[in-house]
């Protein structure tokens, strides 16, 4: 795969994360692909 067929969901406005906090309290940004079949996209 070449960087033309890559696809990262955190440049898509359309996009929506989970937000995880872990036991030190420590945030991370999941993606929710759902969302993505949900909507229309211009992709």
């Amino acid at each position: 795969m070449d960087n033309s067929q890559y696809l990262n969901p955190f440049d898509n406005e359309f996009h929506r994360f989970l937000v995880l906090k872990n036991d030190q309290g420590q945030y991370s940004l999941w993606p929710n692909y759902e969302s993505l079949l949900m909507t229309k996209s211009p992709f």
